[in-house]
């Protein structure tokens, strides 16, 4: 029988039985494909990498109240200025980190 979760199809077993929760939905959201035994998944070292990162940022705030605030002001005084190279710089680095 499949079931549809969020656009993942999943199989479940015939006999009424769920699937270990180790398995569930893993396959199709990390790219893997279960091993031989139909049971053994094996994560990526790039999905490894999301988790840590994801562990390390739930303890920190989604925005930076003090920033936020700072770059307001800038705006509101005409104090704010664009530096191009910067940018480029930034845009650049992010690009090669996702190349690698």
């Amino acid at each position: 029988m499949t079931q549809s979760i969020g656009g993942i199809d999943l199989q479940l077993p015939a006999t009424g039985t769920p699937a270990p929760a180790s398995t569930v939905g893993r396959d199709a959201a990390d790219g893997q494909s279960p091993g031989p035994s139909g049971g053994d998944v094996e994560i990526t070292p790039t999905a490894r990498r999301l988790a840590e990162l994801e562990r390390s940022l739930q303890g920190q705030p989604a925005v930076d109240s003090a920033r936020v605030e700072a770059a307001r002001q800038a705006l509101a005084s005409g104090s704010y200025r664009l530096d191009p190279e910067r940018i480029a710089a930034g845009l650049l680095q992010t690009e090669q980190a996702l190349a690698s």
